[in-house]
């Protein structure tokens, strides 16, 4: 009856009793209405509403936008509504980091190849280190206001035109790393802030580096500025401590009589013994691995300039370039009387000549028996730059983040140096430093793969999946931390959309250092040719996939860097990333380890290789053609050999075959013949009659979406 009475309630105007107590119904019924109907807070007044529609993803550090179990998220930007996290979601910008757990002063981004908005991003005044990694900003960008104390920051391997574009800079800023973008104005060095000290432009795009003031810096980055001819009147002071002139090909060096004398006396050759025993900086000296210059000297007459020789004494230099000469043209001082006298000595008489190389290599050798060690793994195992792969197919990107630093010119940390105390002087634990995470926010929650002398665990940093690379407890000997460090080393200093990210290096003593590296979720390609037939994997796909494998073997080869180990277990799959090389631990003593670890290395080894003669780039093409007769065939090179039994052929008996020549991949009637070619041509058995990367990625770019 009384829920009856309620449905058919009408007010009746006559009583005031009755007036009142409708009156207090309605606005009940008022406020409950407008509880239902109202739009949430987050529809109501998302902040990121505000930027364009193209934007639709933002990755944010924010508790009232992020469920209570994840420190960050990603929100819809018209609605910011909760869409997931960075493993599961791609974004496409940042916004508020306001929330970031206070035991963090710095954080990192690794973008893809899509544009990144930042002009709606937000960090704490705290942070003194920011790092963006492969993001590209859109044009125009408007930068919101840095971190008040903001020490170090990083855009790299971006598409960062002008560094004005980051401007206004916070004026605490003491590091500035911008290599692998496209800079090239000289002029537009004058962005850079006063209060920097250690500026890095290596594989930028400038012709020329003139009129700058740089007596302030202490370390200066050009390492693989390819284009780079000309550095005139740019002034340095005894402050310099660290000058990477790296595969520099110079014309034209032209400078004050003041920063001659600055650059002579502060810097000696990088890498010497005595570079390695300090521990306050990484990099000391000045680097000249692949460095020519040479000035005209009539230019430099007609400047009232003097061609002097730029650190004549080459006695800590590596022996290989103990004998090059850097000519530099060095200009009367307004100040000066008179012209500086020329440093460069008479031309040696053909006596002289020999016994000066005699002498030379005399002390070369010594010196090479005293540091032996360090200078084999630092040479061949050198870091080289990024370069652009612009021509690559875009994918859609995930964009793990982690608390890393970026190899080049970062500062030794005294949280690092502590942990060194207990290493060995030649584990070479020195070059990680810079890459060096706090290990205490790193977790290891499951083995997923083995090998000779390592694990491969899935963990997470700081809250992100990772994978981790991690010696063989109770079987590491002091070759193989050299080598282990020397594939970290290598790893770090790529940046390549094609090549696995590595995050950074942890450890508390040589024996248990560790590898965290970006997680690819979709296994190696072995495992996923095994578990997919031809028919759900078609050419399509494969020639994706492919041109992934090669561009990264581009890239590699344009540096001079051989991979050796590639195969199929070694090439890794991600629902978002893509498709990336692995697995640089190629020194010798881990291939033969490799070959007794399941199936043998040597199946994919070119014939050279397995003969222990000298080799070059071409022998990972040699690999390459056998992952092309794995993506026909579905299963590892040589498994349908058999005996005259039935049985399968003896390791022994293929490597012999291989290394011989007499045996090749299979290829099914089934294959494109464009592959079927092109997989023959890179097994070759001739090394100079197999495709170069370039050539192998051009024939397969052509099939692309076809």
């Amino acid at each position: 009856m009384s829920t009856r009475h309620f449905n058919n309630f009408t007010p009746r105007a006559n009583s005031t009793f009755d007036r009142m107590i409708v009156l207090r119904v309605m606005r009940r019924l008022i406020v409950v209405a407008g509880v239902l109907s109202a739009p949430t807070a987050a529809n109501d007044a998302c902040v990121y509403s505000r930027l364009a529609p193209s934007w639709t993803n933002v990755l944010v550090c924010d508790q009232s936008l992020c469920p209570p179990a994840n420190t960050t998220c990603i929100v819809d930007s018209a609605t910011c509504r909760f869409l997931g996290t960075s493993d599961k979601v791609s974004w496409d910008s940042i916004g508020s980091f306001k929330d970031v757990p206070a035991k963090f002063s710095s954080w990192s981004f690794m973008g893809g190849r899509n544009v990144i908005n930042l002009d709606m991003s937000g960090f704490p005044d705290r942070f003194t280190e920011l790092k963006f990694t492969n993001v590209s900003l859109p044009t125009p960008s408007t930068m919101p206001p840095w971190p008040s104390h903001l020490l170090q920051l990083t855009m790299q391997s971006g598409n960062l035109k002008s560094i004005s574009t980051l401007s206004p800079f916070p004026p605490s800023l003491q590091l500035l790393y911008l290599g692998a973008n496209f800079l090239s104005s000289s002029d537009d060095l004058q962005a850079v802030p006063p209060s920097v000290t250690q500026l890095s432009l290596q594989n930028n795009d400038y012709t020329e580096i003139a009129d700058q003031d740089w007596t302030r810096m202490s370390t200066v980055n050009l390492q693989d500025c390819g284009l780079l001819r000309s550095i005139n009147m740019v002034q340095f002071s005894t402050a310099i401590v660290n000058l990477d002139l790296s595969y520099l090909t110079l014309t034209r060096w032209i400078m004050d009589n003041s920063t001659f004398k600055a650059l002579t006396t502060s810097l000696r050759p990088n890498t010497t013994v005595q570079d390695a025993k300090r521990d306050d900086r990484r990099y000391l000296g000045y680097h000249y691995y692949g460095t020519s210059i040479r000035t005209d000297p009539t230019e430099c007459r007609g400047l009232n300039g003097v061609i002097q020789e730029l650190w004549a004494d080459k006695a800590l230099r590596d022996a290989k370039y103990a004998a090059e000469v850097y000519t530099v043209c060095v200009i009367q001082e307004n100040s000066r009387a008179t012209a500086p006298v020329s440093t460069l000595p008479p031309t040696p008489t053909p006596s002289s000549n020999q016994t000066a190389i005699i002498a030379g290599s005399v002390s070369s050798g010594v010196l090479a028996l005293a540091i032996a060690c360090f200078f084999v793994w630092r040479y061949y195992r050198r870091p080289d730059r990024p370069i652009h792969d612009d021509d690559a197919p875009s994918t859609t990107m995930s964009h793990p983040y982690s608390r890393s630093t970026d190899p080049p010119v970062y500062p030794r940390s005294s949280r690092a140096s502590s942990s060194l105390k207990g290493a060995s002087a030649n584990s070479g634990l020195h070059v990680l430093v810079p890459i060096q995470l706090n290990e205490s926010n790193l977790r290891l929650d499951k083995i997923v793969g083995s090998g000779a002398f390592a694990n491969v665990w899935v963990g997470s940093y700081q809250g992100q999946a990772v994978a981790v690379k991690e010696l063989l407890p109770g079987r590491v000997t002091s070759v193989q931390i050299q080598s282990f460090v020397a594939e970290i080393h290598l790893m770090s200093s790529f940046s390549s959309p094609f090549i696995v990210h590595v995050v950074g290096a942890c450890w508390t003593k040589p024996s248990n250092l560790k590898c965290v590296m970006e997680l690819m979720d979709g296994g190696d390609l072995k495992d996923y040719l095994e578990h997919h037939t031809p028919a759900t994997f078609p050419w399509t796909r494969k020639v994706q996939h492919m041109y992934s494998i090669v561009q990264a073997l581009v890239y590699l080869h344009s540096k001079n860097v051989i991979h050796r180990d590639i195969k199929s277990r070694n090439v890794l799959l991600d629902s978002q990333r893509g498709t990336k090389v692995t697995d640089f631990g190629t020194s010798k003593e881990d291939l033969q380890a490799t070959m007794t670890v399941g199936v043998g290395t040597f199946r994919w080894m070119a014939p050279e290789v397995l003969q222990d003669k000298g080799y070059t780039i071409s022998a990972d093409m040699y690999s390459f053609g056998m992952i092309l007769s794995e993506f026909d065939t579905h299963h590892i090179p040589y498994v349908d050999l058999v005996t005259a039994n039935g049985h399968p052929l003896p390791d022994s008996a293929i490597m012999l075959k291989v290394s011989t020549g007499t045996i090749r991949p299979t290829f099914t009637q089934d294959c494109p013949q464009w592959v079927h070619d092109l997989g023959l041509r890179c097994v070759a058995q001739d090394p100079n009659d197999r495709p170069t990367a370039i050539q192998a990625s051009y024939e397969i770019s052509k099939r692309l979406g076809a």
